[in-house]
Order: structure tokens, then sequence, then C-alpha cells
């Protein structure tokens, strides 16, 4: 036990000598924590958020990675490549159905189209 006239402290268990104590601003671990590995989908993720400049009608535009994927597999669909064409039919099953997309009406054509279907496999039967 030590007794310092200015303030008394008793070394012991979790208590230290003060001449052994980390001084102000020392760190118990200077390297710090070790770091770990990422995870893949963290890399994607991050590589495709990532902005690049992109030339459209002649102008260039900042988008992101992702976004130029975005078009270009839809653009690929659009000229009829099969692949892309199948990507993307997967991806929009994929998105769930509105509520308010459920709500509204149907247009006369619409109606027409559905209707004549509707029979058509009816009507196979």
């Amino acid at each position: 036990m030590i007794d310092n006239s200015q303030n008394e402290y008793e070394v012991g268990y979790k208590r230290p000598p003060r001449k052994y104590q980390f001084k102000p601003g020392q760190s118990g671990n200077p390297k710090g924590r070790p770091k770990t590995n990422r995870d893949f989908s963290l890399d994607i993720t991050d590589e495709l958020n990532e902005i690049i400049s992109v030339k459209e009608s002649g102008k260039v535009k900042k988008i992101t990675k992702k976004r130029a994927l975005a078009k270009r597999l839809v653009n690929d669909a659009l000229s009829g490549k099969v692949a892309s064409t199948k990507i993307i039919t997967s991806i929009l099953a994929s998105i769930p159905i509105k509520q308010e997309d459920l709500d509204k009406e149907l247009s006369k054509d619409d109606a027409k189209i559905l209707k004549d279907y509707i029979e058509r496999i009816i009507n196979n039967d």
C-alpha cells in the first residue's frame, strides 16, 4: 500500500502502481486491432456503388457502376440477347407486386386482352 500525501492509492488487482500505468494518450495496444477479412459481398457492393463517367446521347454523365450494368443488361435484352432477357425476367419475377398496382382498374384494352387470354385458356382445356 502506498500512502502519498497528495492522494491515497491502493495497489492491487486492476490497480497497477502509478509508475506502470499508461500515460495520457498512450495505448495499451499500439498496433491496434488486427484487420479482418472483408466479406466478398461487401466488396462487390462497394465496387458497384462507385461512380463512373458514361457517354450517353453525346453527353457525359456520372452514374454508379450498378446503374451502368443495369443499362447494359436492359439494352442487351432489347437487342435480342436471350441470356440478358432471361436475367431481366427472373429479376422482374422476384420483385413483389405493390398493393397500389393491384387496386388500379384495367384500361379497356388491357381488360380485353385479359378476357381473350382467359377464353383461350378455357377453350384449350
